[in-house]
């Protein structure tokens, strides 16, 4: 993953006292602290360096020298080599991330020149061999009986928020087991998010496979505002509705990198701790135990941003935990306590997700202004598809605008689990509405006295518009 830890500090060196004599400097072209310490042009200007040599594989356009590109895309994809387990500095593909500022910079002066025409982005045309490469593996490994019969078997995972300098004295993650044939999609919006306590539908994420070549995945349609940092952590991403967890974890022991919130960077690990045999499988999700509170969304009340100011904060005692508390996924919900962690609460927050309709990701969450009155005038500017609405809430600044599914639509069948215990397999739609799924009789029966009259409403709908 990209590293922002040097421009959170130069950001946080900054204080009013220092604005004026931070513009005078800023107009010294021999003083580079401007752009996070890179050498200038003679225009001050950040320089990008050349790779040495010519490019084996990419192809440039022909004003670009590939300046500002990482080494790596001068060498030919075909022999690249990934190491056996990806570090998380690394980006998508176990390919290095470079320097953050080069790579903004670089997208700048270059990014008129691959956006029309075929010719892709030179990382694209890197990434897309290692990508392809990686799925050819997968459709091999997938037509083993083994792989087949692993994929319908139950898992332990724990889910881990990373403190890797060790800096507290407490821990935070969740332990939870389901079904490895769970979409990568249906498992971070239906289980890691409100398992964790991280708002659904807010913010970017991705997975990362540690053991397997760097292979990631994201969600490819979403809207979220973080998504414009996607670059800075790789290229040719899988979309996560097409890959399962069985196809990131193979193995005990496996490990799976899982980044949420790319602006404040929560870095998390997901550790496969056991496969269950398949007699012993239900593909029912269940919350096994936990430990720590999730940190605050947008990192309210910290000092800085992710993981290191959390728990440094957290030790400190600087968490300002009024100003925490008001974070989206504190709300209503009490006093911020880092060290909190109630598994009732974690339980049924997942059970609501499962219960729910899946995300809409292309209608991320996002805080607005509206231009006239208190209503959100963009509502009906772009009309929603059939099954999809726009809701607009009232928030301290503007309004908190998504999408959301209106239940008279089902869920796309790659988001489809059973609605009462999570469980992917066999998955069936109700006969009756015909709008959510269940793994089998019993949950049907279990969900009936709640459902009953939803479900006979939508047929009596569905008949009627049969008939006409």
């Amino acid at each position: 993953m990209a590293n922002y830890a040097k421009w959170d500090k130069f950001a946080a060196d900054l204080s009013d006292d220092d604005a004026d004599a931070d513009v005078a400097q800023s107009t010294d072209n021999s003083d580079s602290d401007a752009y996070g310490g890179m050498p200038l042009d003679d225009m001050g200007h950040p320089k990008l360096t050349k790779p040495a040599g010519k490019p084996k594989f990419i192809k440039l356009a022909s004003a670009d020298d590939g300046s500002g590109l990482d080494p790596v895309y001068f060498t030919d994809p075909n022999e690249f080599v990934v190491a056996d387990v990806v570090s998380s500095d690394l980006g998508g593909w176990g390919v290095p991330c470079g320097d953050i500022m080069s790579g903004m910079m670089r997208q700048m002066k270059m990014q008129f020149m691959y956006f029309s025409g075929d010719l892709k982005q030179p990382q694209e045309q890197f990434c897309s061999v290692l990508r392809a490469r990686w799925l050819k593996k997968l459709e091999q490994e997938k037509a083993t009986a083994a792989f087949q019969e692993r994929s319908k078997c139950d898992v332990l995972l724990k889910i881990t928020l990373l403190d890797e300098e060790k800096i507290a004295d407490f821990q935070v993650f969740r332990r939870v087991r389901c079904s490895g044939s769970l979409t990568l999609r249906a498992f971070a919006d239906k289980i890691v998010l409100p398992l964790m306590g991280w708002i659904r539908n807010y913010h970017m994420w991705y997975f990362m496979a540690r053991n397997y070549e760097g292979a990631w995945a994201v969600p490819t349609e979403s809207n979220a505002v973080d998504r414009m940092h996607l670059d800075n952590h790789g290229y040719c991403p899988i979309d996560d509705t097409k890959l399962r967890i069985c196809d990131f974890l193979r193995k005990e022991g496996d490990d799976v990198f899982f980044l949420y919130d790319i602006g404040d960077s929560w870095r998390h690990s997901i550790t496969l701790e056991k496969i269950y045999p398949l007699s012993e499988s239900t593909g029912k999700a269940e919350v096994v135990a936990g430990a720590g509170a999730c940190p605050p969304e947008d990192s309210n009340g910290l000092t800085g941003k992710g993981n290191h100011s959390f728990f440094e904060d957290v030790m400190k005692k600087r968490v300002k935990k009024n100003e925490a508390s008001q974070a989206l996924n504190y709300r209503n919900k009490g006093r911020f306590s880092a060290r909190e962690f109630d598994l009732d609460d974690a339980r049924k927050a997942v059970a609501d997700a499962i219960a729910s309709p899946a995300s809409v990701v292309s209608g991320s969450k996002e805080f607005m202004m509206p231009l006239f009155g208190a209503d959100d005038p963009l509502a009906g500017l772009y009309p929603p598809k059939r099954g999809i609405k726009q809701t607009a809430v009232p928030a301290d600044v503007g309004v908190l605008r998504e999408s959301l599914r209106t239940g008279d639509v089902a869920e796309p069948k790659r988001m489809g689990a059973c609605v009462v215990c999570g469980s992917p397999l066999n998955a069936k739609l109700c006969s009756g509405c015909k709008l959510v799924r269940y793994c089998g009789r019993d949950c049907q029966t279990k969900h009936w006295p709640s459902h009953k009259v939803a479900c006979k409403a939508a047929a009596a709908g569905s008949s009627k518009s049969t008939s006409a």
